[in-house]
């Protein structure tokens, strides 16, 4: 996942109309009837964050609703090359 935000290089701002995305564990084609098990909802908490505080925002949400206990999920924060177009 890569969030790209080019107003303000430093502060990342989640309100109610930015702060919910899925993820999908496992392969949904191959289990039509349990599509809806392997969907999972992140809701962020609404504030203003750097872009270490959003990765530790989004890695700490992932995990509270990932029910797999074999695995965690790990975000960083990188900054991207402004010169390159479109950034990398």
């Amino acid at each position: 996942m890569k969030f790209l935000h080019f107003r303000d290089g430093g502060v990342y701002t989640i309100t109610g109309a930015n702060n919910t995305f899925f993820y999908c564990i496992g392969g949904l084609a191959a289990q039509p009837s349990k599509a809806n098990n392997a969907v999972r909802r992140v809701v962020l908490s609404s504030g203003v964050y750097s872009g270490a505080e959003l990765a530790l925002e989004i890695q700490t949400k992932m995990n509270g609703v990932n029910q797999q206990q074999n695995f965690t999920f790990t975000c960083a924060f990188v900054d991207d090359d402004p010169t390159t177009s479109p950034p990398t």
